[in-house]
């Protein structure tokens, strides 16, 4: 048997202990390690085309940052020089928002044990749960005064759209929260178990990152602090965090039907954004993001 081999493809599948939001209701019981004032991590990825996926290399590797060392970058400089813009607005970093969540319906893992897992979600989920808190004034994460989120995916139109609400109950003709405080088995995983968001913020390899896409880089370039703003100099959007997962990928399967930027980083001059048949939604949700307000 190879054993490099398998070691290096299962390096590169996809992590047991990442959620994938399915078509329909998706419930949620957000948690945030004891002390952390913002139990998510903001990233950029990378969805490469399948032509330049491989067995050794994970699907959805993290933006570096900075088109000058980050091969997906310029990956995609190099897809709109050869004039594929529609795969080269593909493979732009996606903006996305690592949580820790207990998922309701799948909260065990394949020994049977209880595990916090992480949850990958477009902007749209992370704008979408800050209504939430706003809504109902009362932290989610909160280990006695917490309750369910349920995030719908709707995969029906040109776009695939979610619903992010509370878990609430009919009380004397209003509505009114479900709280499902902790469970004494639940805070002994939370207390003692809790997986690390910033494992997950973990450059990839540079040099197997430009062998995975076609590219070439010096071998003594490494990556740099993480960009904390869009580069003017690069047709794709920066990473916030230079970051990718540690010990196994994110999902690298992303539904044909999601548009990796929409709601959240609409751009006039990219033909593929223009051209949509729900450019105006895209562009106004873009501008509720920008001058949204981080949640607490």
């Amino acid at each position: 048997m190879n054993t490099e081999r398998m070691i290096k493809k299962a390096a590169a599948s996809r992590s047991t202990g990442y959620e994938t939001l399915k078509d329909g209701v998706n419930k949620y019981r957000f948690v945030g390690k004891p002390g952390e004032e913002e139990p998510y991590r903001e990233i950029w990825r990378h969805f490469l085309p399948r032509e330049y996926r491989s067995d050794n290399f994970t699907g959805a590797p993290l933006c570096l940052g900075d088109a000058k060392i980050c091969p997906g970058c310029q990956l995609v400089d190099k897809l709109r020089v050869a004039g594929q813009n529609e795969a080269a607005d593909k493979a732009r970093a996606a903006h996305r928002y690592i949580f820790t969540v207990f998922s309701r319906e799948n909260p065990y893992n394949e020994a049977g044990e209880l595990v916090i897992k992480f949850l990958e979600a477009p902007p749209t989920v992370f704008q979408g749960l800050a209504k939430v808190l706003q809504e109902w004034g009362e932290d989610c994460t909160d280990v006695e005064k917490g309750y369910d989120i349920i995030i719908t995916r709707s995969a029906s139109g040109p776009m695939t759209k979610y619903e992010v609400s509370a878990a609430t109950a009919r009380d004397k003709g209003s509505m009114s929260l479900v709280y499902t405080p902790l469970t004494a088995e639940e805070i002994a995983v939370l207390t003692d178990n809790c997986p690390e968001l910033d494992d997950e913020l973990t450059p990839p390899d540079v040099a197997s990152f430009a062998a995975a896409v076609g590219l070439t880089v010096e071998s003594n370039i490494k990556p740099g602090p993480a960009a904390t703003n869009t580069p003017a100099a690069t047709n794709t959007p920066a990473a916030t965090e230079a970051t990718a997962p540690s010990g196994g990928s994110a999902p690298e399967e992303v539904d044909e039907t999601d548009c990796p930027v929409y709601g959240q980083d609409f751009d006039d001059t990219v033909t593929a954004c223009r051209s949509c048949n729900v450019a105006e939604e895209c562009k106004a949700a873009t501008d509720v993001r920008k001058a949204a307000r981080r949640p607490r």
